[in-house]
């Protein structure tokens, strides 16, 4: 997850299109576990937090669905 950029100045969708990509990157063949770092900076909006951990639980499931 790109917590310099996208998370403290992305848009909520944004945020979703860089969790679906990572992963789609990361996922295939499991063993990926999907975190934001070590820690969330306190200049990211609470929407974005809220879109990654969504956005988490609806492509983080195995296997990895790709079309959703």
């Amino acid at each position: 997850m790109d917590t310099q950029n996208i998370l403290p100045f992305g848009t909520p969708e944004k945020v979703c299109q860089e969790v679906k990509k990572r992963h789609l990157d990361f996922a295939p063949g499991s063993g990926y576990v999907f975190n934001p770092g070590h820690n969330i900076q306190d200049n990211v909006p609470s929407a974005n937090i809220l879109a990654m951990f969504v956005a988490a639980a609806k492509y983080g499931s195995c296997p990895i669905d790709i079309d959703s």
